[in-house]
């Protein structure tokens, strides 16, 4: 229980479940899978997703600080004021 698992982005997969469980599953784009999730939006011709991410509104980088919120304190925080102090390392400037 409360057990979490982290599948990097192009990492084929599969889940069998032993007992009845509640799931969520999300996909998200981070520094591991960036570049991946860009070019899947490009060749599926997802041309808006691909411009939403490659603004400067996007930001790129982690808060090395950063402790665990709830989803509310996540929801409610406004992360375009945080400091990010650990960069992409694969991600343009």
């Amino acid at each position: 229980p409360g057990d979490l698992i982290f599948i990097p982005g192009g990492n084929p997969h599969a889940v069998r479940n032993l007992a009845d469980i509640h799931a969520m599953s999300m996909n998200f784009v981070d520094p591991s899978n960036y570049w991946l999730y860009l070019l899947t939006q490009v060749q599926g011709e997802s041309y808006r997703a691909f411009e939403l991410f490659t603004t400067e509104e996007f930001r790129q980088g982690l808060k090395t600080s950063q402790e665990t919120v709830t989803l509310g304190e996540w929801k409610s925080t406004d992360w375009h004021q945080e400091t990010l102090d650990l960069a992409c390392p694969t991600c343009a400037d």
